[in-house]
């Protein structure tokens, strides 16, 4: 069995060849020059942030309920928009 060659590049094609960009790079240069498809990764990336970082800024209690706390008002302290019929904040209802 022969190995096959190395494909032969002619004298001054080497920079051509070396200069060509990938696809990986041609797929980006494409996706970047298209800005409603920057702006969705933009909100997917603000929504799947946001998910993750919300319970830490303003962690409740979701498990148990406390009816003594049940129909609050908004702008109760402690409860920006209120409470459910059971008790829950509103904010993470």
């Amino acid at each position: 069995m022969s190995t096959p060659a190395a494909p032969v590049v002619a004298p001054g094609q080497e920079e051509a060849a070396r200069a060509t960009p990938s696809l990986a790079r041609r797929t980006l240069r494409v996706f970047t020059g298209n800005k409603l498809a920057l702006t969705g990764v933009v909100i997917l990336a603000l929504l799947l942030a946001f998910s993750y970082l919300g319970p830490l800024l303003h962690p409740t209690e979701q498990v148990h309920t406390n009816l003594s706390r049940a129909n609050l008002p908004p702008g109760s302290p402690g409860h920006l928009l209120g409470t459910t019929d059971l008790g829950y904040d509103m904010v993470a209802a």
